[in-house]
């Protein structure tokens, strides 16, 4: 940015800014900041020290604040909001903008909070950027600014700002004021080419702290000024209020010649005159030895190195403004107070051009103590901040080069009918300037860029005043449309009852608001009637009725005012299973207590008050149920829509026939059986453990361990359960037998002992017998055989009970004296080389007979061979029976051997057939 004429102290003001650490915050278009109550809050970051920027976005925003009769009166397109909330202490903020896109932006700070705002300052202008400088917030205030086009512009722009302490010591009530433009431009701005502005600076009293006097005012300008609008040294040419001496000198101790004459002159000096006088922070970035800008500065009339206070003092004057101590009553020290300096001029604003667009019409008062600029030697003052006016100058490219638009008069009156829409034909000149309107309830509306043509409605009656506007970056004054229904259809429709039930007959009637009569007024209803009254029983919701009268017409709708419909719904039918519980359920709707008449099967009624939107009743039903609403009314006696019914159809349980206790034997595996009562019956069978595991379906189940089972039974048609627990035990009398007899038995050759086996359990629970071993036995399957053995045997006896379970023992008979020995085969496979055939063999001899007799284990023969030679293979089986094969198992034999002069040998036992 460039500043043409601009001061040493300005220069140094933005570069401090400049050098100043910044960051950036991006704030797109989808911010939502686009109203004051959503507005983005600016902080406070770190203090004298760094730029915040920020990047904004006002489009597609809400509209903004407009007050038309304020000198800022904002602007009514799309605007971007942001808050300063209030800090502890008072800050200064200074803001600049620019955007690419937003070519006549306007920025307008407001205090209060959004639902009352009041305007402290704003500026706009047409060079794509605007500043407002050292604005002061002060604690326990917030403040808004609304960014925005003065043309509807669109777009993003930048935000940088900085902040300051609010550090006034001395100058603490500084004004500085636009007193008149000679073009009629705003007093804010912005200003036309050539146009004269006249300022005031005031300073109304001046704290002297640390005995510092006032001694610099040094004002400063924004580029937009016209450089006629100074003299060659700097200093404004039409000065229009010079400063005027406050002090006086008031030497004490003697009587020197000036007592009580003025304590100097104010005078401008231009830059380079003056030097900085301290080490210290100030607004303006100067050091000691800096030369400062061109301004007014004080030189006193008496010599301030001259501490006699006599004549001489008077006499020799200082020359040099560096060596003053500044105006006020020398030597007093705090006199300012009572003080007011005030100094005016008036500048030009320069002619703007395409090619020098910078447009800053900004002006600006620093003032320096004689701490800073003379011979005294203190910093108190140092921080005080600087005045600005933040304004700007209007641009134009040609052919409306800073023309402000214009309307060919300033009034129209119409006369319509009420609500009729007039378009307005507007003869623009520019094709850049857009149009808004203002009703007389404030409310603004906007037409698109390049709009001539606008739509303006009557009221239904009475009058309707619009202001309409140009505006190309200046406003134009307004057209006043002044728009008043010459019909007076104020009309209304009386409804009676005022509220009815559906169903319930109402009737309209139309007339007006006065109650004036219709005589001359057409009257056409929407159903038809031309009648001012009309009676309806099936009435739809809305009914509309249009009057006309000396050729204005209107229409009146009207919604019938009626009950809210109540609607009652019964729920609940269901299919259960006998034990269940069937839940009936009502829902309400519209205005209760609602009275509810229900009726069943058998039209049996009761009658229900209910008074919440939901009821409910359960039932345990062992036979069908039904339930119907016979009627039901709200609190309003209305009759409320009713829907729905409660039926119930109640489902038997399935049966079935199990075991509910099952013993186990011997470890072995137990069958549960389940049979249903009804053969026609479709159902599942479920077996469950007591851990809630399924072991098996169907109506049969093995199960391995004692315990506690349950049986579920479900009906596939209807899903009714039923369960059976079922407690498998363990079998508590094990079968056990005994021996009578000593188990080691001896014998002599040909001598016999009976075999005695005693066992716990009754005769009728014993299913087999069988005894293994050679011959020798009388019997293989009773519990008390003879055995007569010829040599040495072991006897093996078992028994198995009717449950399947088994016991074992042995008998060792030895035989003194014995015949020959015999070999007996325990099992034999035929086929098999070696043992193809059951065979009875003895120790050589060849002489001896034998008889052989095999049977199965349910007793039948199976094979004999009678008085066959001992060995020949016509005494031996080969484990068919018939010419058919047998199965695998366990058969007995029974053999009767005869050697030449010896006793005959019978023995029995046991032979395993292996296929």
């Amino acid at each position: 940015m460039r500043y043409p004429i601009i001061s040493k102290s300005a220069k140094s003001f933005l570069l401090f800014l400049a050098m100043c650490g910044f960051s950036e915050i991006a704030l797109s278009c989808g911010s939502n900041n686009s109203t004051c109550d959503s507005a983005f809050v600016i902080s406070e970051f770190n203090l004298d020290g760094n730029t915040e920027c920020l990047q904004g976005c006002a489009d597609g925003n809400n509209l903004g604040r407009y007050d038309k009769n304020a000198d800022c009166s904002g602007s009514p397109f799309a605007t971007s909001w942001y808050h300063i909330a209030a800090g502890p202490v008072n800050r200064v903020f200074n803001f600049e903008w620019n955007s690419g896109d937003l070519s006549q932006l306007i920025v307008t700070l407001y205090e209060g909070d959004c639902g009352s705002l009041s305007a402290l300052d704003c500026n706009q202008g047409d060079a794509r950027s605007v500043h407002l400088r050292n604005v002061l917030v002060e604690r326990g205030t917030d403040y808004f600014i609304a960014v925005s086009s003065l043309v509807g512009d669109t777009g993003n722009f930048d935000l940088c700002y900085s902040i300051s302490s609010d550090l006034n010591q001395c100058n603490k009530q500084p004004s500085l004021e636009v007193i008149s433009t000679s073009l009629g431009s705003p007093l804010s701005g912005p200003y036309t080419s050539g146009e004269e502005v006249e300022f005031c600076y005031t300073i109304s009293g001046y704290e002297n702290a640390s005995c510092n006097y006032l001694q610099g005012i040094l004002p400063f300008f924004g580029a937009g000024w016209s450089e006629d609008s100074f003299n060659p040294d700097g200093s404004p040419i039409n000065l229009t209020q010079p400063l005027i001496t406050q002090g006086h000198t008031s030497f004490t101790t003697s009587n020197p010649v000036c007592e009580g004459d003025p304590a100097g002159s104010w005078n401008w000096y231009e830059e380079g005159v003056i030097t900085y006088n301290l080490n210290s922070t100030n607004p303006m970035a100067y050091r000691f030895g800096d030369m400062i800008d061109a301004g007014w500065v004080f030189l006193n009339s008496f010599d301030p190195t001259c501490f006699e206070f006599d004549d001489a003092c008077c006499t020799n004057p200082t020359a040099d403004p560096n060596q003053s101590y500044g105006d006020d009553n020398y030597p007093v020290c705090g006199g300012g107070l009572s003080h007011e300096w005030k100094v005016c001029f008036s500048l030009t604003t320069r002619v703007a051009t395409e090619s020098s667009p910078d447009n800053d019409c900004m002006i600006g008062f620093k003032t320096f103590a004689d701490g800073e600029l003379g011979a005294f030697r203190s910093n108190s003052c140092s921080a005080d901040r600087v005045s600005y006016i933040n304004a700007a100058l209007q641009y134009r490219e040609e052919p409306n080069y800073n023309s402000e638009p214009a309307f060919d008069n300033n009034l129209l009156q119409l006369e319509l009918c009420p609500e009729e829409t007039f378009e307005l034909e507007l003869d623009i000149d520019d094709a850049e300037a857009r149009v808004y309107w203002i009703d007389d309830l404030g409310e603004i509306f906007i037409a698109d860029a390049g709009t001539e043509t606008i739509s303006l409605s009557a009221p239904q009656s009475g009058q309707r005043v619009y202001e309409i506007y140009i505006t190309n970056g200046r406003v134009s004054e307004p057209l006043i449309v002044d728009i008043t229904t010459n019909s007076d259809l104020d009309v209304v429709i009386e409804q009676s009852p005022e509220q009815v039930c559906a169903g319930q007959p109402v009737t309209l009637t139309a007339m007006m608001s006065d109650g004036s009569s219709l005589s001359t007024t057409t009257i056409s209803w929407s159903e038809g009637s031309d009648t001012e009254s009309i009676s309806i029983t099936d009435w739809v919701d809305t009914y509309t009725v249009d009057f006309n009268r000396a050729g204005c017409s209107t229409t009146i709708e009207h919604n019938i005012n009626s009950f809210a419909p109540s609607q009652v719904t019964l729920e609940g039918s269901d299919i259960i299973c006998v034990g269940e519980e069937a839940l009936l359920e009502i829902n309400l709707s519209g205005t209760g207590p609602w009275t509810i008449v229900l009726s069943d099967a058998v039209g049996v009624t009761q009658s229900l008050n209910i008074d919440d939107a939901s009821y409910t009743e359960s039932f345990s039903p062992t036979s069908d149920l039904n339930f119907a609403i016979v009627s039901a009314t709200d609190a309003n006696g209305c009759h409320a829509e009713i829907d729905g019914q409660f039926d119930i159809v109640v489902s038997e349980n399935p049966e079935v026939v199990t075991d509910m206790e099952v013993t186990k034997f011997c470890n072995q595996n137990v069958e549960l059986v389940a049979t249903a009562l009804d053969p026609t019956s479709d159902y599942s069978y479920d077996w469950i453990n007591t851990t809630g595991d399924l072991i098996g379906q169907g109506q049969f189940v093995e199960v391995v361990n004692s315990g506690e089972y349950t049986l579920v039974t479900t009906d596939i048609n209807t899903g009714c359960q039923t369960s059976y627990p079922v407690n498998v035990l363990e079998s508590a009398d094990e079968l056990q037998i005994d021996l009578v007899n000593d188990p080691n038995i001896t014998l002599s050759q040909g001598e016999e002992v009976q075999l005695e086996v005693e066992v716990n359990i009754e005769d009728d629970e014993v299913d087999f017998i069988i005894w293994n071993g050679p011959v020798g036995l009388d019997c293989y399957d009773c519990l008390s055989p003879i055995a007569r053995p010829s040599s040495d045997v072991t006897y093996l006896v078992e028994v198995t009970d009717i449950y399947g379970c088994t016991a074992q023992l042995t008998v060792n008979i030895t035989v003194t004296g014995q015949a020959k020995s015999l070999y007996i085969p325990t099992a034999f496979q035929p086929g098999k080389l070696g043992e193809s055939m059951f065979c009875v063999f003895d120790d050589g001899e060849s002489d001896a007979t034998i008889s052989l007799e095999i049977y199965d284990r349910w007793g039948a023969k199976v094979f004999v061979a009678h008085n066959e030679s001992l060995g020949s293979t016509s005494a031996c089986w080969d484990g068919t029976s018939g010419g058919q094969l047998l199965e695998q198992g366990v058969y007995v034999y029974k053999v009767s051997v005869k050697y030449p002069e010896e006793a005959e040998s019978l023995l029995s036992g046991s032979i395993t057939l292996i296929r």
